[in-house]
């Protein structure tokens, strides 16, 4: 019942999260995928840097996404089924990130990364798109931050759901038929507070995240190299590369506010 009611409203979150991006959602391309001619193909490394203060060894280090999937206990614990690639709860507390493109047509798209998938997490990210010009303005993301919550039966509520969005112009690229096109690397830094809160039972929770910058980055040769590698059922030789460079400084600290969507959702337990 707790991962059944967990679902459920993980699904009423993703209703509220979608309800301002009611356009067309692209799957990931995998190796069993079937893909058109008539299509273009766009790469991006996606990744997400997070600093934060150990509060067990009193000192700051840095967390990388792509290091999640060799978290072999973390992985064992989320997954559903060891031969299949749902999990019953993201990896992390930074999750269900959303990226938001429109067209020419000013038709939305999307994509997610960082989810229920394993296959989320992958530091490459292959989809499908029409032809056309495409312009990506949004990045939605949800996080789990502490809150002390006391209800009639005394039980304490240790995380609280919040949808954070960062509107921006983080480029435009023009996608041509039967094409296989690398946008850049894209890179997200957080810093995140934590402290251990409870004395009976302390457990260690997150006090407030900061999304300092978002950065593209051209490392078209690495990515093709790592195709290579990575992905052997891959034509990496065909892409062509249309990354840009660029830096945007954000500094926004989640704070708390009651009229965030996705307040009402209720998950308990620790992500550490």
């Amino acid at each position: 019942m707790r991962i059944h009611g967990w679902l459920l409203l993980s699904f009423f979150s993703i209703m509220i999260m979608l309800g301002g991006c009611s356009g067309v959602e692209h799957a990931f391309v995998t190796k069993d995928s079937e893909v058109s001619r008539t299509k273009s193909l766009v790469i991006m490394r996606i990744k997400w840097v997070e600093e934060y203060n150990d509060t067990k060894d009193k000192e700051e280090k840095v967390l990388y996404s792509q290091n999640l999937l060799s978290n072999l206990k973390l992985v064992e614990d989320k997954r559903v089924d060891i031969d299949k690639p749902e999990l019953y709860q993201p990896l992390h507390y930074l999750f269900d990130f959303q990226f938001q493109l429109i067209d020419q047509q000013k038709e939305k798209h999307f994509f997610n990364r960082f989810g229920r998938d394993l296959r989320e997490y992958e530091e490459i990210a292959i989809y499908e798109f029409d032809p056309g010009h495409y312009k990506m303005n949004n990045i939605v993301l949800k996080q789990q931050r502490f809150a002390l919550t006391s209800s009639r039966d005394k039980d304490v509520e240790r995380w609280k759901e919040h949808i954070e969005n960062y509107q921006h112009d983080f480029g435009s690229w023009d996608l041509e038929k039967g094409r296989i096109i690398y946008l850049g690397d894209l890179t997200m830094f957080f810093k995140t507070k934590r402290f251990v809160f409870g004395l009976l039972s302390p457990e260690e929770v997150v006090d407030t995240i900061v999304l300092n910058k978002i950065s593209l980055e051209d490392h078209f040769e690495e990515i093709k190299e790592q195709l290579k590698t990575s992905k052997d059922w891959f034509p990496a030789d065909e892409m062509i590369n249309k990354a840009m460079a660029k830096e945007i400084i954000l500094e926004k600290e989640a704070e708390e506010n009651e009229n965030l969507p996705g307040d009402k959702s209720k998950k308990k337990g620790s992500f550490f």
